[in-house]
């Protein structure tokens, strides 16, 4: 399927197929300059890190939450898309790799979603200490992706 094709699918504005082209050309930019990800073609990008990312569109806990916490982010999938497509939410990319928040930051500057943010922490650290988080976002409504999670479940 065409990515244009289907962001119409998923309900969202054909226009928004030039913002993911924009985010996939930057992406592909920054990976042959610091390796992100193994993802190095422009097919293989559109449907593994942009249309994987986008299968929670129209899912109730998608729809429900007020702020999504993409938790072991990497190159910033599934939060990037997603942010994306759902202005209205806060987002909180995290990774323990600096360089990858670096990247994501450059992409994430370009993207019109202000509600970002991309604390450097790791996973067991949120886990063993929630307060980390729950400082700065609230639980209300909060739903957690993970790339891998999205791939078992929504796939």
């Amino acid at each position: 399927m065409e990515l244009k094709d289907f962001i119409i699918s998923k309900g969202l504005d054909a226009s928004l197929a030039d913002k993911f082209a924009e985010m996939m050309k930057l992406a592909l930019e920054w990976n042959e300059k610091i390796n992100i990800t193994a993802i190095k073609t422009p097919e293989d990008f559109i449907n593994k890190n942009i249309i994987d990312s986008l299968t929670l569109l129209g899912r109730p806990e998608l729809a429900s939450a007020e702020r999504v916490m993409d938790l072991g982010t990497g190159g910033g999938y599934p939060g990037l898309p997603l942010a994306l497509a759902n202005p209205d939410k806060q987002f909180v990319l995290m990774d323990s790799v600096g360089k990858k928040l670096t990247v994501v930051s450059a992409i994430a500057s370009d993207l019109p979603n202000q509600k970002l943010k991309l604390p450097r922490i790791t996973a067991t650290a949120v886990i063993i200490n929630p307060p980390v988080i729950t400082n700065n976002v609230n639980n209300k409504n909060l739903l957690i992706v993970n790339p891998y999670i999205i791939n078992i479940i929504y796939k």
